[in-house]
C-alpha cells in the first residue's frame, strides 16, 4: 500500500514515517521499498537503504533488502525519511503526491509472522526543520538545504492510504497506477568513508578538523575554515555539531576557487586559493543540542568552506568527513606507456567519467546531474573500454527510447521533468545502440527490440530532407558544440552540414544492425538513403574555392563539418586525408571543443592521421598543469570542472594505442591494431566480451615487437600492415617499421 500524510501538499517537504513491531531471536525480514520522491530507510537507528533509483513516468523503481541482521529481540523500529520535491531536481521524476511504500513481513522462528507493510498502522509527521533552498545561480541541481533544528516539532499521526502497491504489473482490469513498480536494475551507489586532506585557509587554528578532531568557535563571532578533499569527489558530507544555540553554520561546496569581476567568473590554477569558494550551500541553524548532519542528496566538491556565525554560546564541530557516492564502476582495464603523462591522463579520465555516473549517466555532477544523449553515448563507450558492467548503459538506452515522441524524435535529456529536444542528440542514441551490441553481443534481444525506434528516429530526419537532398533547417535547439564564434552552440540558421553527415553515419549504424538481425531489405534501404544524402551534401556544402565544407547553407567554416564529412564517408581515401590536413593547418576555422574532440580523433584515425590526433591531447595536459583532477566541460565558459565527455583518453589508450576493438557484432573475434603515436612502448589490459586481452608492445629503432594474451579469435594488424589471425592464448609477433 502507498501511504501519505493527509496534510501533505504538492510542494517540497521532508516527512518521517515510522512503524514499531516485535521480533524474536532468529526472526527474518525482507522488504521492498519505494517512495515519491526519495527516501532513506532506517531500522533501529541504522540506515539500511536509500532510493528509489531514478525512474521516469513509465517506471518507479523499488529496492529490496534483507534486514534480518538488524532485528533485535523485543521491540524494533522502522523509520523512513521521505523527501518530496516540487519543481527542483528536474532529472528526478516525481508526481504531485508525496507517498511511501514498504512491503514486508517479519517471519518468526516459531512460524508466526507480523505484516509490517505500509498501511494505516504506520505513523507520519512532517519535519518542519527541513527547508529546500536554491543555490545562488542557475543550476539544474537546484536543491540545497536549510535545517532549523529547533523547528522539528514532530507531531505523528496515522498515515493515510493513497492506493495499493502493485508488483509485476498485475493491475486489476489493466488500469495502471501512477507508480508503475519495477525492481531496481542497477547496484546501489558506493558509500566509502573518506577524509579531507588539508586546510586551505582558515580564520582560526583548524588543522585538527582534518584528523576528525574538534574545533571550537567562540561566541558572537564569524569564523571560517576552507578544506580540500584532494581531488574532485561526489559524496555526502558528515559533521557533528555541539552547542552554539542560535548559531548558523554554512557548508559551501565548490569544484574550484573562483575569481569574480562583476558578473564575470573565471578560474585559475585549481590550487590557487586567492579566489573565493562560491556555490551550492547548505545552512544549519543550531538549537544548542548535539546533532550529526548529512545532506539528503550527495554533493559535488573538491573544496568545502565551513562558515560559522555564533550567537551568545560557543559551538564545536567535529568528526568532519564524507562518504563517496558514485556508481560502483568495476575497472579491469590497465594502461601504461612511455608517455610521461599517461598515468595522470588515465586516472583523471576514469575519475571524471565515474563522477558522472550515479543512477544515470550525467553530463556533470555539480551543475545539472542530467543524462544527455551525446554525453551519455561517449561516457557509456568509455565504460565499455574499462570493464564488463553494462547495467547502467542498458538502463540509459531504455530511457532514451522511452522518451521518444510519436514523430520519432527522442528527448535530448531524459529522465527530465523539463522536456528538451536537440535533434542531433537522437542520432547519438543510435550510435550508442550500435556500440552496445558490439561490446555486449550476448544481449541481442534487447537491441533487436530497439530497431523500430531506431527506424523512427531515422524517419524523422528523412522527413526533413529538403529539395536539395540534405537535412534542412530543423526545429528545436540545433546545438552542436560550445564554440567561441558560435551563438548558443550552433553554427547558424539554415541547413547544417553536420546534421546531414551525422544522419548519414546513423544510417550506416542502422544498416549494420539490420543486416546483423537479417533484415537485409531495410539495411539496403538505409544504405541507399546514405548514398543519396552523402552525394547531395557534398554537392550542396562543399566549397571548391576553399576546398572545405561549409557549416550551413549560409557559409561559415569549422573543424566540425570537415570531420563529420570524413566520418560519414562523404569523402574517403586520399581526399579525406587532404581535407583534414587542410583543416589542421587553417587557423581561421572554428575549432572543436572537448565535447567534439572524440569525433576529431576518430576522423583523423580513419584518415590515417592519428599521429596528429595524439598531439591534440595537449589540451588535456594543460588541464593537468592547471591543477584539475577531472576534465573540464570546455575551454570557453569554464563552468563545470567535471564533464564525462572529456574522458576520451580511455578510448584512445585501449582501442587505439593498444588497438583492441570488437570485430563485428557477434563477439567471435576482436581486432588488435596497435598504433605507435610517437611512443616507444605501451602495455595494458583491455576487457572484451571474450575476456580480458593483455597487450604489450615495444618499439626499438625500426623493430616492433607485440605480445598478446587472451582467449578467443584475434585479428592482429601490425604497424607495417601485416595481418595475422591468432587463436593461441599467447602470441608474440615481430615486424620492421
Amino acid at each position: 500500500m502507498w501511504i501519505t500524510d493527509k496534510n501533505a501538499n504538492s510542494g517540497d517537504g521532508l516527512y518521517r514515517f515510522r512503524r514499531r513491531f516485535n521480533a524474536k531471536k532468529g526472526s527474518r525480514l525482507n522488504v521492498r521499498v519505494s517512495a515519491d520522491t526519495r527516501y532513506k530507510l532506517f531500522i533501529n537507528g541504522n540506515e539500511v537503504l536509500c532510493g528509489p533509483c531514478k525512474g521516469n513516468r513509465f517506471v518507479t523503481y523499488y529496492e529490496t533488502a534483507d534486514l534480518s541482521n538488524y532485528l533485535t529481540d523485543g521491540e524494533n523500529n522502522i523509520e523512513a525519511l521521505v523527501l518530496h520535491l516540487d519543481y527542483r531536481m528536474a532529472a528526478i521524476h516525481r508526481t504531485e503526491k508525496m507517498a511511501f511504500m514498504l512491503d514486508g513481513e517479519v517471519v518468526h522462528p516459531d512460524g508466526g509472522s507480523e505484516n509490517v507493510s505500509t498501511d494505516e498502522n504506520w505513523l507520519v509527521a512532517r519535519d518542519n526543520s527541513f527547508i529546500c533552498t536554491a543555490p545562488p545561480y542557475w543550476c539544474l541541481t537546484d536543491f540545497t538545504e536549510k535545517i532549523e533544528f529547533s523547528a522539528a516539532n514532530l507531531d505523528f499521526a496515522p498515515a493515510e492510504k493513497v492506493c495499493d502497491a502493485v508488483f509485476d504489473r498485475d493491475y486489476a482490469y489493466g488500469e495502471i497506477s501512477k507508480w508503475v513498480l519495477s525492481p531496481r536494475e542497477i547496484p546501489p551507489l558506493t558509500n566509502i568513508e573518506r577524509k579531507f586532506v588539508r586546510v586551505m585557509k582558515s580564520s582560526l587554528p583548524a588543522d585538527e578538523i582534518i584528523l576528525g578532531g574538534e574545533i571550537s568557535f567562540p561566541p558572537n563571532s564569524t569564523s571560517f575554515v576552507e578544506i580540500d578533499a584532494g581531488v574532485h569527489f561526489t559524496g555526502t558530507p558528515h559533521i557533528k555539531i555541539s552547542g552554539g544555540k542560535g548559531a548558523e553554520v554554512k557548508l559551501t561546496y565548490a569544484e574550484s576557487y573562483i575569481f569574480k569581476d562583476g558578473w564575470k567568473i573565471t578560474k585559475k590554477n585549481r590550487d590557487n586559493t586567492d579566489g573565493i569558494i562560491y556555490g551550492m550551500t547548505d545552512q544549519l541553524v543550531c538549537d544548542g543540542e548535539a546533532h550529526i548532519y548529512e545532506p539528503f542528496w550527495f554533493r559535488t566538491f573538491r573544496f568545502v568552506r565551513v562558515e560559522v556565525t555564533t550567537a551568545d554560546s560557543p559551538l564545536s564541530l567535529s568528526d568532519l568527513k564524507f562518504y563517496e557516492n558514485k556508481y560502483p564502476l568495476a575497472v579491469s582495464a590497465e594502461f601504461e606507456s612511455s608517455d610521461p603523462d599517461a598515468a595522470a591522463l588515465w586516472e583523471t579520465s576514469i575519475r571524471t567519467v565515474n563522477n558522472c555516473m550515479h543512477e544515470t549517466f550525467e553530463d556533470c555532477p555539480y551543475y545539472e546531474q542530467t543524462q544527455y544523449a551525446m554525453d551519455t553515448r561517449l561516457e557509456a563507450l568509455f565504460t565499455f573500454c574499462l570493464g564488463s558492467d553494462r547495467r547502467l548503459a542498458k538502463k540509459c538506452l531504455t530511457e532514451f527510447m522511452q522518451s521518444q515522441y510519436l514523430d520519432g524524435m527522442t528527448q535530448a535529456r531524459y529522465p527530465s521533468l523539463n522536456e528538451q529536444v536537440i535533434p542531433g542528440f537522437a542520432l547519438h542514441v543510435i550510435y550508442l545502440a550500435a556500440d552496445y551490441l558490439k561490446y555486449t553481443p550476448t544481449d541481442r534481444r534487447f537491441i533487436r527490440g530497439l530497431l523500430p525506434k531506431i527506424d523512427a528516429i531515422l524517419n524523422w530526419f528523412d522527413n526533413r530532407v529538403n529539395e536539395s537532398g540534405v537535412v534542412g533547417d530543423t526545429e528545436y535547439w540545433r546545438f552542436l558544440d560550445w564554440v567561441k564564434e558560435w551563438k548558443d552552440g550552433s553554427p547558424g540558421k539554415g541547413a547544417m552540414s553536420c546534421y546531414s553527415f551525422m544522419y548519414s553515419l546513423a544510417l550506416k549504424c542502422a544498416a549494420d544492425l539490420y543486416n546483423e538481425f537479417g533484415f537485409c531489405d531495410m539495411a539496403a534501404e538505409y544504405e541507399n538513403r546514405r548514398e543519396r544524402i552523402n552525394k547531395a551534401a557534398y554537392e550542396f556544402f562543399y566549397n571548391g574555392e576553399k576546398s572545405l565544407f561549409a557549416d550551413t547553407e549560409n557559409g561559415g567554416y569549422s573543424w566540425h563539418s570537415q570531420i563529420w564529412a570524413v566520418l560519414a564517408d562523404a569523402v574517403t581515401g586520399a581526399e579525406a586525408t587532404a581535407l583534414l590536413e587542410r583543416m589542421l593547418s587553417d587557423k581561421t576555422l572554428s575549432r572543436c571543443s572537448y565535447s567534439m574532440m572524440f569525433f576529431v580523433f576518430r576522423a583523423l584515425e580513419k584518415a590515417g592521421l592519428y599521429e596528429k590526433a595524439y598531439d591534440l591531447l595537449e589540451g588535456w595536459r594543460n588541464m593537468l598543469s592547471r591543477g584539475l583532477t577531472t576534465w573540464a566541460e570546455d575551454d570557453i565558459q569554464e563552468r563545470s570542472d567535471c564533464h564525462g565527455w572529456g574522458s576520451l583518453p580511455i578510448y584512445e589508450f585501449t582501442a587505439v594505442i593498444l588497438g583492441v576493438k570488437p570485430l563485428g557484432y557477434d563477439g567471435k573475434a576482436v581486432e588488435i591494431r596497435p598504433t605507435l603515436a610517437g611512443l616507444d612502448f605501451a602495455k595494458g589490459v583491455v576487457p572484451t566480451s571474450a575476456g580480458d586481452i593483455k597487450v604489450d608492445w615495444k618499439k626499438d629503432g625500426k623493430n616492433f615487437a607485440l605480445t598478446v594474451e587472451g582467449d578467443g579469435k584475434k585479428h592482429i594488424i601490425m604497424p607495417n600492415g601485416e595481418s595475422h589471425i591468432v587463436t593461441e592464448p599467447k602470441k608474440t609477433l615481430f615486424c620492421a617499421i
